[in-house]
């Protein structure tokens, strides 16, 4: 059964099913009935024996249609056979109304959903711009303070150069020393061998002096 539904306005009422429409038509013809409650239905019989049913709703409701419900009938079908359609027809109604009232309350939930679901992207915006404007100030500082490192680190590179330069002045400064040593130790080993000289000429001169001396006595 092919069924086609107007969206109606929205209200919390539930239909009733109706025990029947009483109706009465020819082939051909349409034939109308309401009820106290204003509610309103127009049946319609073709050539081929197929009903079309419109079921008007008051105007606080909506309205319903069924389109060419493939019943089987005859011109001449007793009323109550009718009545038994009808019935079905406004089940199917009633069905549909139901099913409506169903739709409703999902969107409703969707509605729910979608703004807890909006709230929830908004915080969660929220959380990630103060992330970020805190990953920025972070960023910011950790750069600032390379800058101080790199900074200390020119100054402990200049100091260690300038410690270098002292320390190759101090390996000359070594070096001369170890060298005017060196010459010092030389210089007293030949003071050493010229005082061992002078000591043997001393002795020269002294035995000379002797032997002259004794070479006059005699004479």
């Amino acid at each position: 059964m092919n069924t086609a539904m107007q969206e109606p306005r929205r209200s919390p009422r539930i239909l009733k099913q109706k025990s029947c429409f009483g109706l009465d038509f020819k082939e051909g013809n349409g034939s109308e009935t309401a009820n106290e409650d204003g509610e309103r239905a127009i049946v319609h019989l073709d050539a081929v024996g197929q009903i079309t049913i419109k079921f008007s709703l008051p105007a606080t409701i909506g309205t319903f249609e069924l389109s060419k419900k493939d019943i089987s009938v005859r011109s001449s079908l007793p009323s109550f056979s009718l009545e038994n359609k009808s019935k079905s027809t406004t089940g199917d109604i009633i069905d549909l109304a139901k099913e409506h009232n169903e739709v409703l309350e999902s969107t409703e939930e969707v509605k729910t959903k979608a703004i807890a679901h909006q709230r929830s992207t908004a915080e969660l915006r929220a959380k990630l711009q103060v992330a970020e404007t805190a990953l920025k100030e972070s960023a910011a500082a950790f750069s600032e303070e390379i800058a101080h490192f790199k900074e200390d680190v020119t100054a402990r590179d200049n100091e260690i150069a300038r410690l270098r330069g002292d320390a190759d002045k101090s390996s000359g400064e070594r070096d001369k020393i170890a060298k005017l040593v060196q010459r010092n130790l030389e210089l007293e080993s030949m003071m050493e061998k010229q005082s061992a000289k002078l000591t043997k000429l001393e002795d020269w001169r002294f035995q000379m002096r002797r032997m002259l001396s004794g070479g006059d006595d005699e004479s």
